[in-house]
């Protein structure tokens, strides 16, 4: 299958349940899920990581033991810098997982990044605001309804993290120096290994809650079922038969 054209994004979904822990991960993610505390960690880990292989094997048209996904390595100047990225830059991909769910979002140009979050959380999670806001954003929140302000501010943290994982920074950045209340990021002072190129903002519609970020202003968003390619695919051995979307 071809990458997504210029503007669209692919957002792969699957539940984290679809997977049965039947194929051998390669040994870096097999470590990864290991390193998880609990046995639901370990389970959410495993099908984030499955998922994502299954996903890129569909448009690389190999099995998914066969992709191959780098990491990214340590930055003396930020801490970490663990952006994972595919071997070869056919695509960009980003992945965000909760306890019930996995999301693969794709585009064939440009980066992107992508998260979500259960809209339960938003339930005393106004508390987090300092922690989250630029002092505009907390202007803005102080003005809203007080039972509307959860869910504006876990909407906000969605965004935030979208464009930190684009950035290949994750939280390691503190978040109240980026501005998402628009359709643009605004960084409010300079970060070493930041993007060039604005970063667009767009809010994850069907029923997720979450958002994507992207370095080419995207014009569309197609939401795909991943569930069909775990099951093709099996313990990843073979490169399925391309299932339709």
């Amino acid at each position: 299958m071809r990458p997504p054209v210029k503007g669209v994004c692919q957002v792969w979904q699957a539940r984290v349940d679809i997977c049965d822990p039947a194929a051998d991960l390669p040994a870096e993610d097999a470590a990864h899920v290991a390193s998880m505390m609990t046995e639901r960690a370990k389970r959410e880990a495993y099908a984030s990581r499955w998922i994502t292989r299954c996903v890129l094997a569909f448009y690389l048209g190999c099995p998914p033991l066969a992709v191959r996904i780098e990491r990214g390595s340590l930055s003396s100047q930020l801490g970490v810098s663990m952006r994972p990225v595919l071997a070869g830059g056919l695509l960009d991909f980003n992945v965000t997982n909760s306890s019930e769910r996995v999301l693969v979002a794709v585009v064939g140009y440009g980066r992107i990044g992508v998260d979500s979050e259960p809209r339960k959380r938003a339930c005393g999670f106004e508390d987090m605001a300092p922690h989250i806001c630029t002092a505009q954003e907390l202007i803005r929140l102080s003005m809203m309804a007080p039972a509307a302000r959860g869910t504006a501010l876990l909407r906000l943290f969605c965004r935030k993290e979208a464009v930190l994982k684009l950035a290949g920074h994750g939280l390691f950045i503190d978040p109240t120096l980026l501005d998402v209340s628009g359709s643009l990021a605004v960084m409010s002072i300079p970060i070493d290994g930041w993007p060039g190129e604005p970063i667009h903002i767009r809010d994850l519609g069907h029923d997720i809650f979450g958002a994507l970020a992207s370095t080419h202003k995207l014009h569309a968003v197609e939401m795909l079922d991943a569930e069909c390619l775990v099951r093709d695919f099996g313990d990843g051995r073979s490169a399925g038969s391309r299932p339709s979307r």
